[in-house]
């Protein structure tokens, strides 16, 4: 969502092309939805699954997981018209900022984050040095940007298949998840720390399946630099949990805020939580229910 309360948004398929980059523009008490781009399946990317982040000049940055000059994916950027006043249906401005490689990517499946000094973060579910997903830093360089991999996991205890992006603190540091890896292949939350000459990774938690098994979605941070995230699976019946780790004595805390039953309470929430300004948590999960999933709030 921008300043003016319009939304953004893609998606994977659009029949016989890659997806779109949308905006639903708010025009007086209602909306007009207009298509910005359209991928061609081609060296402009494909399937896009990430969404999109903006900047402050109304710039849009994402992702696609397939498409690009090696079939790869891409990172792109959109670039809104110079009309004025500005047109709905005014063709926005597509620029490859890096096609991505067999040895530095497999999938960016999620959104990129961005600083305040213009650099985007994402990760990859696959490639990387090992082939076990990757973290990598997109910096303005001149009139372009430099693509760096930060860090590469090892599909070890370190972490394993990042589905998820990541999310930025006050300091500077990364926080993810990882799909697999860690204790017995149930997943970690991880946190990347810039060194000055690099960054440096440190697994504070690792699932082992009681607990939670396999987050698909990322963290998310509160004032109190508390992270929330969910799994997949896992938890007293095997249907998910969501969980909250709590900076404590130099380390971290974890505590089960819910564990999903498979049944009316839903099971398998793909999506993570998002947070209100009273700490209340909100999610979906991907069955229980009526059987086709539940919209769920977790009160504090």
């Amino acid at each position: 969502m921008d300043a003016a309360g319009n939304l953004y948004g893609t998606t994977t398929d659009n029949d016989s092309n890659g997806g779109t980059v949308f905006k639903m523009g708010r025009r007086n008490s209602g909306w007009i939805f207009s298509i910005l781009h359209t991928f061609g399946v081609g060296s402009d990317g494909s399937d896009a699954y990430g969404g999109v982040v903006q900047d402050a000049g109304g710039v849009l940055y994402g992702t696609t997981c397939e498409g690009g000059s090696n079939g790869d994916g891409t990172i792109y950027r959109l670039q809104p018209a110079p009309t004025f006043p500005a047109s709905i249906t005014a063709p926005w401005t597509e620029t490859i900022l890096h096609n991505f490689t067999d040895s530095d990517r497999d999938c960016p499946d999620d959104e990129l984050t961005q600083d305040g000094a213009g650099n985007y973060y994402g990760s990859t579910t696959y490639g990387g040095a090992y082939g076990d997903g990757s973290v990598f830093q997109l910096s303005p360089s001149g009139s372009g940007f430099n693509y760096n991999v930060i860090y590469s996991f090892s599909g070890g205890s370190d972490g394993n298949g990042p589905y998820s992006g990541v999310t930025l603190d006050s300091a500077g540091n990364l926080y993810g998840t990882t799909y697999l890896g860690g204790n017995g292949d149930s997943g970690t939350v991880y946190e990347l720390t810039p060194n000055g000459s690099g960054w440096t990774e440190t697994v504070f938690y690792r699932f082992s399946g009681s607990d939670g098994d396999n987050p698909a979605a990322g963290v998310i941070l509160d004032g109190a630099g508390n992270l929330y995230g969910a799994t997949v699976s896992g938890g007293c019946c095997d249907s998910g949990v969501v969980f909250k780790l709590a900076p404590s004595n130099g380390g971290w805390s974890y505590t089960s805020l819910h564990d999903f039953t498979g049944s009316r309470d839903g099971a398998g929430p793909f999506g993570g939580v998002t947070l209100d300004s009273s700490d209340n948590l909100y999610g979906t999960t991907n069955g229980g229910g009526s059987g086709f999933g539940v919209v769920f709030e977790i009160s504090h």
